[in-house]
């Protein structure tokens, strides 16, 4: 046994200990407290854990640096060899030392300095990737998974470390907050509703109220002598309760067999955009059914919804830009009239809605948005595109309607769990996008599984303004 591994459960046992005392602690009655005698234990357990802590680092250090000295080592090897292997009549014990020379190399070459190589290699952003593939290299064992983890990046690794955080409620790993809030830095530029600036609050204990004021009191002038009205504020709640998004990612198992920085990036990319368009389609449009996120159609009151007019057959261009007008100025006065405070107001469309804007001509010939859409604006307002909204929506026999939303991003709350798991299966079976049941042993492939929680609210409805029944698109040649 490794005096490494002797020192490690050492601190085990410490830390076991001192847990029995805490819960000793925990389980007095009010008023009651530990005997000094425990409190002292406690302290020794402490400065043991700390001391231990410490000779534990300098000593997984110095691995790692042996680790990098490796590469060095078997150059100098190399050379001597020269020098060992003179003549034509080297015996039997020669020839031993030669191959135990070369089973070093070769350990060395695939072990400690590949491992120094590829810590340092490794972007920070691609640390849940290297997890997912150590997880799919211990093909779900936790075991098998942390040596895959230290013979390939080291003890101390971030990626090693990550992966001994514990087992979530589904029996995976636990991605630590820090890597996971890495994922979201990822989701944003990827994500409609994130990269428009809704306000963002941790929600680690899974659920959370927030009070918000429903009614203000009120003023008024009166007569001399007169009574003067009363009135009060009110205030509701808020309730937010993390709802658990679910993402399956189907990993070749060919990307998985790599030992390279640039593989774990491209698995992390996989998970992330899975989510990201998830997450839009709950967030714009979910309906909170299913234990699923409620989203900006389902908060926008129905009079902030505006029906838009029609240009499908029309042909006279001055009626096409009245009814588009009228449709996103009519949008604007919703929440103006509501006396939202239009502080970071975007438009959330579909590509096509986009393109007909782009397109639109006046009677003169000249592009009425063009210019400022190439600035990323639409009337004064920044605009975001995204196919999670759709453009088969039907009302009557019309089947090819679209939606456009107007949204105070200040008044979207976005709570994150900060919880990530990650699961791996080699046997199981997925339905892909066309409805096909596709066997990832068949396949060669790794299917990994990300559970997240988040909940998606509105501090006040009134900041959402929807236009529906959107038939605009451009003429296809």
């Amino acid at each position: 046994m490794s005096k490494l591994h002797e020192l490690r459960r050492k601190k085990a046992t410490l830390a076991a200990e001192m847990k029995t005392i805490a819960t000793k602690a925990a389980d007095l009655p009010e008023g009651e407290e530990l005997s000094k005698e425990d409190e002292s234990r406690f302290s020794e357990l402490e400065t043991d854990i700390n001391a231990l802590g410490k000779v534990m680092d300098l000593m997984e250090r110095a691995q790692e640096a042996e680790g990098d000295a490796a590469e060095a080592v078997d150059d100098g090897e190399k050379d001597g060899d020269d020098d060992d292997t003179d003549g034509d009549d080297a015996d039997a014990d020669d020839d031993g030392i030669e191959e135990e020379k070369a089973l070093r190399r070769m350990r060395r070459k695939s072990g400690a300095s590949v491992a120094a190589q590829a810590a340092k290699k490794l972007d920070k952003g691609a640390v849940v990737g290297a997890m997912i593939r150590m997880i799919a290299n211990g093909n779900g064992s936790r075991a098998d998974t942390l040596a895959a983890s230290k013979s390939l990046y080291g003890e101390r690794s971030p990626i090693t470390k990550a992966l001994s955080t514990g087992t979530g409620a589904a029996g995976g790993f636990i991605v630590p907050p820090d890597y996971v809030a890495q994922v979201i830095e990822y989701l944003y530029p990827l994500t409609v509703v994130r990269s428009s600036g809704p306000r963002v609050l941790p929600m680690p204990r899974g659920t959370m109220t927030l009070p918000r004021q429903s009614q203000t009191a009120t003023a008024g002038y009166g007569a001399e002598l007169a009574a003067i009205p009363t009135s009060e504020q009110r205030l509701d709640n808020i309730v937010a309760s993390y709802k658990k998004l679910t993402a399956l990612v189907p990993v070749s198992n060919d990307l998985m067999r790599y030992s390279d920085p640039a593989i774990d990036a491209f698995v992390r990319d996989d998970l992330v955009q899975i989510i990201a368009r998830r997450e839009d389609l709950a967030f714009i449009r979910g309906d909170g059914l299913n234990d699923s996120p409620r989203g900006f159609k389902s908060f926008c009151p129905a009079t902030n919804v505006i029906t838009a007019g029609t240009t499908a057959g029309v042909t006279d261009l001055a009626t096409i830009l009245q009814t588009v007008n009228q449709g996103l100025t009519g949008a604007i006065t919703k929440l103006r009239m509501a006396n939202v405070p239009v502080i970071s107001p975007v438009w959330i469309m579909n590509p096509r809605t986009e393109m007909f804007l782009y397109s639109l001509l006046n009677a003169l010939g000249v592009y009425v948005y063009r210019d400022e859409m190439n600035e990323g604006k639409i009337l004064g307002i920044p605009y975001k595109t995204t196919t999670q909204i759709p453009v088969n929506l039907t009302s009557g026999n019309v089947t090819d309607l679209s939606e456009i939303y107007l949204v105070e991003m200040t008044q979207a709350l976005l709570l994150d769990s900060m919880s990530m798991e990650l699961s791996v299966s080699r046997e199981a079976s997925y339905t892909d996008q066309t409805g096909n049941v596709v066997s990832t042993f068949q396949q060669d492939q790794t299917l990994v599984r990300c559970i997240a929680e988040h909940d998606f609210q509105m501090r006040h409805d009134e900041a959402i303004a929807m236009i529906q029944a959107v038939d605009w698109q451009p003429t296809l040649s």
